[in-house]
């Protein structure tokens, strides 16, 4: 593999010539690059100099995705409601998915994600449990009140079923 060329004058250009020169050669052809490199930029360059600086230049451009992504990932505002350490893991798999584009980085973030939201729906299911459990304890105990008012004589024996069966929501 040959040793990058630090004296290229590619290298010499400002960050924001280089990435524009790198986004040039990614869409077009590098024989036709060479006279757009000239007339952009006043740099005599040729083939195999474009190859080698565009294959250089990848990491760098790759690195700078990656960061564009995670920043916008980490700022999102479905990440922000996130509690802090759930939300500093999900980042985490983020960045090392996209760094690494390992598949398998990928599917960890996967079922991090479907974990989270499982968690999210199980706060909500138990919510709603609770919910009811606290409404059937108010019923109970307001049918316990009509059994023992009946028992006291503050409620007419025979209305206490009727009034039963409204707690209950049979009747209104």
């Amino acid at each position: 593999m040959r040793k990058p060329n630090v004296q290229s004058p590619l290298d010499q250009l400002a960050e924001d010539q280089q990435h524009e020169l790198w986004e040039l050669l990614r869409t077009t052809k590098y024989e036709d690059a060479v006279d757009e490199v000239r007339a952009r930029y006043g740099v005599r360059s040729s083939v195999s100099a474009l190859q080698r600086f565009f294959k250089r230049r990848g990491l760098q451009e790759s690195l700078r995705d990656s960061l564009a992504a995670q920043r916008a990932f980490e700022n999102s505002a479905d990440v922000k409601t996130l509690e802090k350490h759930t939300r500093a893991a999900v980042v985490a798999a983020m960045w090392e998915a996209i760094t690494t584009k390992d598949v398998g980085s990928i599917v960890g973030l996967g079922k991090l994600l479907v974990s989270i939201d499982s968690g999210a729906r199980d706060a909500q299911s138990i919510a709603l449990a609770k919910a009811k459990f606290e409404a059937a304890e108010k019923r109970l105990a307001a049918v316990q009140d009509a059994v023992n008012a009946a028992k006291n004589g503050t409620i007419d024996p025979e209305k206490v079923a009727d009034e039963i069966d409204r707690i209950l929501g049979r009747r209104k």
